[in-house]
């Protein structure tokens, strides 16, 4: 679950699981995914990089006067809010039909410390000093590690760096559109899609680091056999639907959110032009 935003070994009976067999407990659905997979817990250390994110683009385009911002940012950043959001592209990719799948993995043991693992390492990569550290572990590696080729393979079953990279070009498109419909830029809708288009290389590159660094980081605890297993999973048709509905529910999130703070950054520079 990496973006940020993952999936270990299913037992072979369970990939051949018959649809009578998902139906078996209807009350255990999306809310019990959503509570394996802690979505509240990720959605709390992202609004904590986005308030960081925030704090930046305010430096960058208000200079120091940032108080209705701020207080609009507080406003965006509505945790219960993100994480509904989210619920809501889970509900609508993640079939039932994967749901026993998904909550075999991730309710037991190994499934929840992965989940307590990604969380944990994003929490360590806010503070610079660790990010650092992390970012620069891949380089200190042969191109052949072992533990570095499994976080990398890791990676591409879940197609992590081509949705990432297509997760922040929207995120970056909405708030780019956001501030110029609340009129705080007279770019056009060419103007925006080229300018987040030019951003691509750059942000791929930045996301191929981040992934590696960020994969040694929060996985350093498993053992090979079990990020292995973590693997098998996300190959499984229940693993592949998941990961893409996380990234469909994240992706909702950060656009709308994006979105929003390009309409009060718009806001905000009216006022300051006032």
């Amino acid at each position: 679950m990496i973006r940020l935003r993952g999936p270990v070994c299913v037992l072979l009976a369970l990939l051949c699981l018959p649809v009578a067999a998902a139906r078996a407990e209807p009350g255990r659905g999306i809310d019990a995914v959503m509570t394996a997979l802690d979505i509240p817990g990720f959605v709390a250390v992202m609004r904590v990089e986005l308030l960081a994110q925030a704090d930046e683009i305010a430096g960058d385009l208000l200079g120091g006067n940032t108080d209705g911002w701020t207080s609009d940012v507080g406003r965006i950043l509505n945790e219960d809010r993100m994480t509904d959001s989210v619920r809501e592209g889970i509900v609508a990719r993640l079939a039932p039909v994967h749901v026993p799948a998904v909550l075999k993995f991730f309710e037991s043991d190994l499934g929840q410390q992965i989940i307590a693992y990604e969380i944990e390492a994003r929490w360590e990569i806010l503070n610079p000093a660790l990010e650092k550290s992390a970012m620069a572990a891949p380089d200190l590696l042969s191109p052949d590690d072992p533990r570095l080729a499994l976080v990398q393979k890791l990676g591409r079953v879940n197609d992590l760096i081509d949705l990432n990279v297509e997760g922040a070009l929207n995120s970056r498109y909405s708030f780019f559109r956001g501030l110029s419909v609340g009129g705080g830029s007279e770019m056009t809708e060419e103007d925006i899609l080229s300018t987040v288009w030019r951003q691509e290389p750059e942000l791929r590159a930045q996301t191929e680091e981040w992934l590696d660094g960020y994969g040694l980081l929060a996985y350093e605890a498993l053992s090979d056999a079990e990020l292995q297993r973590y693997i098998a999973f996300s190959i499984t048709p229940a693993g592949q639907a998941l990961n893409h509905a996380l990234f469909d529910g994240f992706d909702r999130m950060y656009s709308q959110i994006n979105y929003a703070l390009g309409l009060a950054m718009a806001h905000a520079i009216e006022g300051e032009r006032l």
